[in-house]
């Protein structure tokens, strides 16, 4: 199921975040803190949600905020669990794209890690594309790729 995500998901989450995204997520943030994270994430401004399993429990937490007009940020994590949520959120994630560049949005970008080699496969299965190398944005020097969507695609 996926629904508006609460605080306590997002800490369940990010408390339990698979190794390569805690690996993502920290060297973009200024301490290595899941618990700020997550509150950080609760707090973004505009959508936020959390894909739960059968039984209930939080698997990935993601959404797309807003800071800049017309441009959205997208950003997804996940447990070991996300595989048993990973073609709802799939199609989930596809829905919303859909919907923010029908309406108020003309660009949803997302950075991701040159590491996380499958959340680059999963970008581009939900029609994002990479457009640039940003060198060294990682607080270790770690290079990220820059994936982006925009309403005329």
């Amino acid at each position: 199921m996926i629904a508006p995500l609460t605080i306590d998901q997002a800490l369940y989450v990010a408390r339990r975040m698979r190794e390569v995204d805690f690996a993502e997520v920290m060297a973009t943030r200024w301490d290595d803190d899941p618990d700020r994270f997550a509150v950080d994430s609760f707090r973004l401004p505009g959508v936020a949600w959390a894909a739960t399993t059968a039984v209930g429990e939080p698997a990935a937490i993601g959404g797309v905020a807003l800071h800049t007009p017309g441009v959205g940020t997208a950003w997804l994590v996940t447990t070991e669990a996300f595989p048993q949520v990973a073609l709802s959120v799939t199609r989930h994630v596809r829905q919303v794209v859909d919907r923010l560049l029908a309406g108020e949005l003309r660009r949803i970008h997302a950075w991701s890690a040159a590491f996380h080699v499958e959340a680059h496969r999963w970008m581009e299965r939900v029609g994002m594309r990479r457009e640039a190398v940003l060198r060294a944005l990682g607080k270790d020097g770690e290079d990220f790729f820059m994936y982006a969507i925009t309403r005329e695609e």
